[in-house]
């Protein structure tokens, strides 16, 4: 065999050098447009677990306020409510305002009514039953302006204001944005609900400093509370624009960016008079937890924060629904042990109110999440109707179906 042979055979031989190709990661939109976002659940289990701190006696309520956990609440459920519409737009160039309120129903409404049922039947057996306007409030979700207008807290029921807000949100946004998409499409969504933004933040701003309208209304009022909402809405509207994108890229670009806004949400709330956190905070708070929200989704499978994506993590956020219904009662029955010390008290309260939640979840919501299911997520898309480009300018003129 001669020597160029050789050389031949045995470079034949020898296995292909191996490429590597650096990819960079998914944008903001790639990341979005998976049925689920895991990272997402791990989100609402930080707000529930936030709330339900602040609300521990002598809980950590200055450091981290229960607040900030019903706000971040209120710009998830805004992103995630318009981030489904859209999917719909795309898909049929049309929004089912039926189905939004039927899958919407069956989500809320029967972990809701056994709450009241609960609630009422406690305050009865305790000799204390609730009165006709405090029912009628609870079933009507109105707890909100009963409280805001009338100054009366609905005792036991106080916290159902924001259940209220979001009840709210559900009957207005869904034809409102339908509206604007065959209107002008996600340009003129994002306009409007910029609009919208600015409009509460100084609608507020001039109620609490300009009138000195009680807290309590700047607090529960739906009027005053939708740039929370609005701001998840834009979020989702903005998601697939490419300037949008660059900016998500940039705010998930290292691991320890989220610190910076958590630390400018607890520095303002330690810092500043009630009257600036209720008048032109609220807007402040978020936006920095609309920025919070983007980090986790571009850092959520980061390994540092990875634990938002942790199965127990998001088994607390899955059921931070009911969890947020019971905890109130279950920590105010714990308290009223009087022969327990504080510390056992609080592990009793924090033990009934995830009995509470894990019964609601497995016998109330789940039968009913899987009827959810079994309902059409799209209709089927029409011969004329487009998908929406991002931003497009101009969209297609598409009825609205009931």
């Amino acid at each position: 065999m001669s020597t160029s042979s050789g050389i031949l055979l045995a470079t034949a031989a020898r296995p292909p050098p191996i490429i590597t190709v650096q990819t960079s990661p998914s944008s903001f939109a790639e990341r979005v447009t998976h049925d689920r976002i895991p990272v997402l659940d791990g989100v609402r289990a930080v707000a529930i677990l936030t709330v339900v701190a602040a609300h521990l006696p002598a809980g950590p309520a200055r450091l981290v306020p229960g607040d900030l956990g019903v706000t971040l609440f209120f710009v998830l459920s805004g992103f995630l409510i318009t981030w489904l519409l859209l999917k719909e737009w795309d898909a049929t160039g049309a929004v089912s305002f039926r189905a939004f309120l039927l899958r919407r129903a069956l989500r809320i409404a029967p972990a809701y009514f056994v709450f009241l049922a609960v609630w009422y039947a406690g305050f009865s057996l305790a000799g204390h039953p609730p009165r006709l306007w405090e029912v009628a409030a609870g079933f009507t979700y109105t707890v909100n302006y009963v409280q805001a207008i009338g100054g009366h807290r609905v005792v036991g029921l106080e916290h159902a204001w924001s259940l209220a807000v979001e009840e709210q949100f559900y009957l207005l946004w869904p034809p409102l944005l339908a509206l604007l998409m065959a209107r002008g499409g996600r340009r003129r969504a994002a306009v409007v609900l910029g609009a919208l933004v600015v409009g509460v933040f100084a609608w507020r701003s001039w109620l609490v400093l300009g009138r000195g309208v009680p807290l309590s209304y700047a607090y529960d009022a739906f009027d005053t509370r939708f740039d929370a909402l609005a701001v998840g809405c834009l979020v989702a509207v903005l998601s697939r624009e490419e300037r949008f994108g660059r900016l998500a890229a940039a705010l998930g670009r290292w691991t320890w960016l989220p610190l910076l806004p958590v630390a400018l949400l607890v520095a303002w709330h330690r810092a500043a008079p009630l009257p600036l956190r209720f008048g032109p905070g609220f807007t402040f708070d978020a936006i920095l937890l609309g920025v919070l929200l983007v980090q986790a989704v571009m850092l959520g499978e980061r390994l540092t924060w990875r634990v938002l994506s942790w199965r127990p993590v998001r088994f607390v956020g899955r059921i931070s629904y009911p969890l947020y219904l019971y905890h109130p009662g279950a920590m105010a029955l714990a308290a009223g042990l009087a022969l327990l010390p504080t510390p056992a008290g609080v592990a009793v309260g924090l033990a009934v109110s995830a009995a509470a939640a894990c019964a609601s979840w497995y016998l109330v919501e789940t039968p009913f999440l899987r009827w959810k299911e079994r309902l059409p997520r799209r209709p089927a898309a029409r011969p004329h109707a487009v998908p929406s480009a991002p931003l497009s300018p101009a969209a297609p003129r598409v009825a609205i179906p009931d």
